[in-house]
Order: structure tokens, then C-alpha cells, then sequence
């Protein structure tokens, strides 16, 4: 019998092939010891088959061209892809098994179809909750037709972005806040310009047009500003993403994150659309800030920050959260916190904030509804057991709204609560 054949780089037997080689060595064992040559016979191509296998794979590897795209709404995202592979014939026998990111699960099994030179995907998953996240480019596989000898592919394929967040966050859309700065030249004007009524001055955007340059006053204050009217004011929003770890399930911890960077997503995105100034920051160890803008450009700047956001390794300090915020944005903005800490109360954002001169609103996504659905609760007195936790943590949260208004998001595909809010009269500018 000849030895294996030369294993390329990442050749691999499966599971089947070793239970053959098993198989055919437990049958040569027997065969001598019984002294009976139709083992021996039938053990000889059972081990030979692995080694066969392995003959046949390809050299150099094939190279592949892999694309997958995600679609659907609400809870329901269909994924589906093609591959192409590199020298042709190859693609029959490649296979692939895209896995779903943490809060999603499969609903529809995994479909391969052949077609010509293009190896077709498709499956189902069905999240959870409202998630920004990525899921990561599945392994593309060459396998031989007996399934004993498999080898990686090298397909270069980037990861999946999926974001979904609660439908209401697109009737922010027609929300119009109250400004929360105090601007020069409040004073109402007898001039008018060509947008409505002179209302002050403000920094100026890297594409603002120059007939709405303040000359006199950059001239002044060394720094572009531009003129704005009153048909132009909205409100300005500041949100402010905690990414800090709460807890030692970081899976769990992921998810909630998750949550929030959807949330932040969409509510971003739903006030740009509609010409308000969003500005973001995120909190871990150290503050990170988008600055005050709005426009085509500023929108990709920021939510791309917010699809880079990950749960930090250590917790920072809430005054640190504070003091930074200062640097980058003024005080008397209103400032949404997306926050599920649930460590030493004393370090909530909130308060801190507060202090600072800020005007929070807090929107805290509970992770009681994760613990229920993934059974972690105890299933012995379940129902108390929920409904001591739900006690414990409105009494948490009934601490915080001293200092700010907050948002208990335990329904996670709607926020019907966050637009009533800042829909309701009470939300008004504070002198």
C-alpha cells in the first residue's frame, strides 16, 4: 500500500474519511486475528478510498469569485449569493455554509443550486431584535463527490451589513425640534434674507455655499460662520451610544449593542433626512465624537462611526464621558443616551451629564426579553422569577428620571415610546 499523496496547503480529511479508516483498520485487525482473508479484502478499498480522495484535489487551489447580498424587512432577512468558480468544472463540487450572526436564527435551510458555471445559494434568518451587525463571509470548500477529502477556497468576499431598526423611527422624519442652544442674535431681525428671517450665526459646513458666508463676523472670530434664518432652525441632537460592558456575557453584551447601534441608526438617519444636526459620540474607555453637521456627507461620516462601534474591553469612568463631551459639542444640547448599563448605578451617564449642562434622554434596552427567549431564566417559578426582575429594574430606572426623562425599551421592534417623547410638550427648549 503507498503512503497519502501530497497534501496541499489546508487539506483536510472529513469526518467521514476517518470513520472509514476506522473502519477498514478495526476490519484488518479482525482479519489477522480470526485468520479470515475476506476481511482483509473488504478493509483493502475502504482504506484505500481516503487516500484516493485525496488524489484528486485540485492544484493549485481554484480560486473563486463569491457575492451574497441581504434583503427582506422587519425580522426577515433572505440571503442569497453566487459563486463563481476558477478553472471551469470546478464549482460542482464547492459548497459553502453561511452562518448567522449572534441574534439571528435559521428558519429556512441552507439551498444550493447549480447553474452552469454559478454555484446559487439561498437561506432565510429570522432576528431577533433590532440589530446592526455583521455577519462574516461564510468558508467556501472544494469536496470531493465522495465527501473524504475537502480543502479551504480562497474567496475573497466581504462581510454582510445587516441593519434593521422599529419602523417608527421613520416618523422622526416630520419631527421638528426645539432648538436647545442659545445662538448670537436671537433677537428677532427687521431684515430679511432670501431663506426667511434673520436668526443668528453658526459655524459654517464644509459645503456651504458662500452667498451665506458671514464675512465680517469669520473675520472676527477667525473662523467661518454663515448666516442662518429662521425658516432654517431645528432642533440639534447629540446621540450618544454606551458601549460599555455591563456584565461577563459578552454574547449577550454584543447583542445589546446591537440593539443600540440600530436604534442610533435609525434615528440618524431619520432626522438627517429631514435637515436636523445630528451629532454622535460613543463611550467605552474613551469618548469618541462626531461633531454637529448635516448633509449627504455627513450622514455617511457618522453612520459609518456607528456601524464601527464595539463593545470595549474596559469601562470607563462616567465623568470622563462628560468632561470629554464638552470638547466637542456645546452645553444645552439635547442628548439621546442609548445606554443598558446595569453595573454601580453611581456610574450612569445621566446624571453626569446633567451636571455638565446637557439635556439628556435616556432610552435603556432591557435584556429581561433576551434572558426569556433564550431560556436563561430559571424555570422553576419562571413568572416570578420575571416579575422580580422587571421590579428591580424599573426601581434602577426610577432613579434616573431625577435628572432626565427615560425611554423603558423592552419591546424591541417598536419606539413608540421615544416618539412620543420628544413629540410631547414637555420636550421644550430650556432657557
Amino acid at each position: 500500500m503507498s503512503g497519502p499523496a501530497p497534501q496541499p496547503p489546508g487539506f483536510r480529511w472529513t469526518g467521514r474519511a476517518y470513520l472509514l479508516v476506522g473502519a477498514g483498520a478495526l476490519l484488518v485487525a479482525s482479519a489477522v486475528a480470526l485468520r479470515a482473508p475476506v476481511a482483509l479484502f473488504i478493509a483493502l478499498p475502504i482504506l484505500v478510498a481516503p487516500f484516493a480522495a485525496s488524489a484528486f484535489v485540485p492544484r493549485p487551489a481554484p480560486s473563486v469569485a463569491f457575492s451574497w447580498e441581504a434583503d427582506g424587512s422587519g425580522q426577515d432577512v433572505r440571503v442569497a449569493g453566487t459563486i463563481r468558480g476558477r478553472p471551469a468544472g470546478t464549482v460542482a463540487n464547492l459548497l459553502t455554509r453561511p452562518s448567522p450572526p449572534a441574534g439571528a436564527a435559521v428558519v429556512e435551510p441552507l439551498r444550493l443550486e447549480l447553474r452552469g458555471e454559478e454555484l446559487r445559494f439561498s437561506t432565510r434568518w429570522r432576528l431577533r431584535e433590532p440589530t446592526m451587525t455583521f455577519a462574516e463571509p461564510p468558508q467556501v470548500l472544494w469536496r470531493d463527490p465522495l465527501g473524504l477529502a475537502e480543502q479551504p477556497v480562497d474567496a475573497s468576499a466581504a462581510g454582510l451589513s445587516l441593519h434593521r431598526f422599529p419602523a417608527e423611527v421613520r416618523r422622526l422624519r416630520t419631527l421638528r425640534l426645539d432648538r436647545t442652544i442659545a445662538l448670537p442674535g436671537e433677537t428677532r431681525s427687521r431684515y430679511l434674507g432670501r431663506s426667511g428671517e434673520f436668526h443668528g450665526i453658526r459655524d459654517a459646513s464644509p459645503s456651504e455655499p458662500w452667498g451665506r458666508i458671514n464675512w465680517r463676523a469669520s473675520g472676527r472670530l477667525g473662523r467661518l460662520v454663515a448666516n442662518e434664518y429662521q425658516t432654517e432652525l431645528t432642533g440639534d441632537l447629540v446621540i450618544l451610544l454606551d458601549e460599555r460592558p455591563g456584565s461577563e456575557d459578552r454574547e449577550l453584551e454584543e447583542r445589546v449593542l446591537g440593539l443600540g447601534r440600530a436604534a442610533a441608526y435609525g434615528i440618524a438617519d431619520a432626522l438627517l433626512r429631514s435637515k436636523v444636526r445630528v451629532g454622535y459620540a460613543s463611550f467605552g474607555e474613551f469618548l469618541e465624537a462626531v461633531p454637529l453637521s448635516t448633509g449627504r456627507g455627513h450622514r455617511v461620516r457618522l453612520l459609518d462611526a456607528i456601524a464601527r462601534g464595539r463593545l470595549a474591553s474596559v469601562a470607563g469612568p462616567a465623568e470622563r464621558c462628560a468632561n470629554s463631551l464638552r470638547r466637542f459639542f456645546r452645553p444645552g444640547l439635547t442628548t439621546l443616551v442609548l445606554s443598558a448599563w446595569d453595573g454601580d448605578p453611581a456610574l450612569g451617564l445621566v446624571p453626569y451629564l446633567r451636571r455638565q449642562g446637557f439635556l439628556p434622554l435616556l432610552v435603556s434596552p432591557s435584556r429581561l426579553p433576551m434572558l426569556e427567549r433564550d431560556g436563561a431564566l430559571p424555570s422553576e417559578e419562571e413568572a416570578l422569577a420575571r416579575r422580580l426582575l422587571r421590579l428591580d429594574r424599573r426601581i434602577t430606572l426610577a432613579g434616573t428620571w431625577r435628572f432626565a426623562p427615560v425611554v423603558d425599551w423592552d419591546s424591541y421592534w417598536s419606539l413608540e415610546g421615544l416618539v412620543a417623547l420628544l413629540r410631547g410638550p414637555t420636550h421644550r427648549r430650556v432657557a
